[in-house]
């Protein structure tokens, strides 16, 4: 289950009448960023026993028989909403494995391009503005979720990373190096200083704030809710629901 790490700080630049959103992006690449370290740490990431094939194999019969179990209307709506015509129950799991093994090993031709290009100085990533709240840095390989992430909220910035790093936070605190997490706590400290920030705040999703539910969320109820002069980790290597540090 995904359960997002995030490092929140203030946005201080809102203060600054010279600096408009759209001007955030030249801000942002001007802060140095080794994306090799970045994709580094998704190789950390990965499992190494995990096998596509393996778990449909393992799974077949309870995947089968749950598709047994839906009406034809039911299986025939199931195939649109992934985009398949008319493939027979004992077949389906043989096309998973065929199509996602084939994805699979296109990202992995992907990765390898786009990380040879960044190692060898021929490619460098950028930050953009996506929306009037939202920068993503793909790091010249990944789509909007898999890259470096900073989202604005009222007078709070929060930035996060690639998803099979971020998206479970045991995996950023025991799955990748020390080295690794040092590196993207030096960055997104240097990224948080960018925007004025005197603090850096990591948070995940079950830490208990009202940062998704609460449009109004501000410095102010972080603040409250986080409490981190209290609940704060001694470290960021053994974080539980908060780590605070000031900058």
């Amino acid at each position: 289950m995904a359960v997002w790490i995030f490092a929140y700080g203030k946005n201080g630049l809102l203060t600054d009448k010279n600096v408009d959103t759209k001007h955030y992006p030249e801000i942002l690449n001007s802060v140095p960023l080794d994306e090799i370290k970045i994709l580094d740490s998704i190789v950390e990431s990965r499992h190494p026993t995990f096998s596509i094939r393996q778990h449909y194999t393992d799974n077949r019969e309870n995947i089968e028989n749950h598709f047994r179990s839906m009406t034809s209307e039911e299986y025939k709506e199931y195939l649109d909403s992934i985009n398949l015509r008319d493939i027979e129950i004992d077949k389906i799991i043989d096309h998973f494995i065929t199509d996602e093994e084939k994805q699979e090993q296109e990202k992995e031709l992907h990765f390898n391009f786009a990380y040879e290009q960044l190692k060898n100085g021929r490619a460098k990533s950028k930050w953009e503005l996506i929306e009037n709240s939202s920068f993503i840095n793909k790091l010249c390989y990944f789509n909007n979720y898999d890259g470096l992430r900073i989202n604005l909220l009222n007078d709070l910035v929060w930035i996060s990373g690639p998803f099979s790093v971020f998206s479970v936070y045991s995996c950023f605190q025991k799955n990748i190096s020390i080295t690794s997490r040092e590196y993207y706590h030096s960055y997104f400290k240097k990224i948080l200083q960018a925007f004025k920030s005197d603090f850096i705040l990591y948070a995940h999703e079950w830490s208990g704030l009202d940062d998704e539910e609460d449009k109004e969320f501000n410095l102010e109820k972080l603040k409250e809710q986080s409490n981190w002069e209290i609940t704060s980790s001694d470290s960021i290597n053994t974080m539980e629901r908060f780590y605070y540090e000031k900058l």
